[in-house]
């Protein structure tokens, strides 16, 4: 499902001239909306495609099923990311907890978007 999220959402590829853009288009990046002295941000783009990334992470990258060497490179980060933040989370509560754990998941994923991009324009665009 994921893989069709992806083509859905990105083709062609072509139209995409950074990262930022790319990763924006599937749902995780983040739009400035300031107002005077007022700064924020936003997340932007496709809240489907980022759903379905952050269930991958959950059920694909977490549980060790990737093979590629691409694949191995994301579990190895996500495994460091997990690492880290676990260490950083003795003593904190439940609640906490459950957000470092989206943040493994998302960092994780943009993470795999970073590693991605470059793969898919070098093959995908003539």
């Amino acid at each position: 499902m994921v893989r069709a999220i992806l083509l859905v959402r990105c083709y062609p590829l072509s139209r995409f001239e950074s990262e930022g853009a790319f990763k924006r288009r599937l749902g995780l990046g983040l739009e400035e909306r300031s107002s005077g002295q007022v700064e924020s941000f936003s997340s932007s783009g496709s809240s489907i495609a980022k759903i379905e990334l952050y269930n991958w992470s959950r059920t694909t990258v977490a549980k060790k099923r990737l093979i590629s060497q691409v694949g191995l490179e994301v579990q190895a980060k996500f495994e460091e990311h997990k690492a880290k933040l676990n260490s950083q989370s003795q003593g904190q509560e439940k609640e906490q907890t459950g957000k470092f754990t989206n943040l493994v998941h998302n960092r994780t994923v943009a993470f795999a978007l970073r590693r991605l991009f470059p793969l898919l324009k070098k093959t995908c665009v003539d």
